[in-house]
């Protein structure tokens, strides 16, 4: 009679342990993304000059292309994160309809 709760608790198993589990790696390989890119550096020294540098009549093309400097690498960094963020939501997808797709071979 056990043996007729064992495809039960594989989808218990899968959608309450695996699913969250999935969904966990996915948050923390994304933040690991963004700090491994400095991207909380980039966004805090955003409006700082490039390599410090303060000297007078070099102070404003230092703030002006660190700007630009940074904000390229930012939009970089986005359109890159947008991929991964896309790879990551197709996997949790995948982690969700594996069971349903196998339930629905195995009946037809």
């Amino acid at each position: 009679m056990g043996v007729l709760y064992y495809p039960y608790l594989l989808l218990v198993f899968w959608y309450k342990d695996l699913l969250f589990a999935s969904l966990k790696f996915s948050q923390d390989f994304l933040l690991y993304w963004l700090y491994l890119v400095s991207v909380p550096i980039l966004v805090k020294t955003f409006f700082k000059p490039l390599k410090n540098e303060y000297r007078e009549g070099l102070v404003v093309f230092s703030v002006a292309f660190g700007i630009v400097v940074k904000l390229l690498l930012l939009i970089a960094i986005f359109l890159v994160t947008l991929v991964i963020l896309l790879l990551l939501v197709v996997l949790n997808l995948a982690v969700v309809l594996i069971p349903v797709f196998t339930i629905r071979m195995l009946i037809l």
